[in-house]
């Protein structure tokens, strides 16, 4: 799992250089879990249409206001 790797970086980072700025790595990390986390969920069940996928798409790019 990549997450974990990531996790470790922004934890290695914050010991040794308490004022680094992990945004970007933070940023990785979040989108690494969610990744992960959607592969796990999708396991197993019938592919989405291309209608679904594009309005989960508008939900990542919008967040819920779409």
């Amino acid at each position: 799992m990549a997450s974990i790797h990531t996790r470790a970086q922004i934890a290695n980072s914050k010991r040794h250089h308490p004022e680094a700025d992990v945004t970007e790595l933070r940023r990785k990390y979040r989108e690494e879990r969610l990744a992960e986390h959607i592969a796990e969920w999708l396991e197993g069940t019938p592919r989405l249409t291309d209608e679904q996928l594009d309005r989960v798409a508008t939900l990542l790019r919008n967040g819920a206001r779409a």
